[in-house]
């Protein structure tokens, strides 16, 4: 099992419909029904019912549900706790601004919202 799987899995039971899942996940429709089907093959168990008004959890899903979650808790925290002992935050954020914006008011609101975060702004042609 991977924890693409059990993310878009879990984003189908919450959100009752295979396309309302894959917009929350940022993925089309059809990449999350093909995870979600991997899944049911791996398992060899049918997780969910699919009709045309949005899916429902089976009782096998039902089970793995509850794992499921509890696992991409688990996995999150572990990111959280291996980034808090990083020291310096653990990573660079880029962020890309289309020239159309104004510099300062796209990089202004940024390092105020975020003054902790190491970063590096820059504008290309300017």
């Amino acid at each position: 099992m991977e924890l693409r799987e059990l993310r878009a899995f879990v984003a189908a039971v919450e959100e009752g419909a295979l396309s309302a899942a894959a917009r929350r996940l940022h993925v089309s429709q059809p990449a999350l029904s093909q995870t979600v089907n991997a899944l049911e093959r791996r398992l060899g168990v049918q997780l969910l019912v699919r009709s045309s008004t949005g899916v429902r959890v089976t009782r096998a899903g039902m089970t793995l549900l509850a794992d499921a979650r509890a696992v991409l808790v688990c996995h999150e925290r572990a990111l959280r706790t291996i980034a808090g002992q990083a020291g310096d935050g653990g990573g660079v954020i880029r962020l890309g601004v289309p020239m159309e914006l104004a510099p300062t008011s796209s990089a202004g609101h940024w390092r105020n919202s975020t003054p902790t975060v190491p970063r590096r702004v820059s504008f290309p042609g300017i």
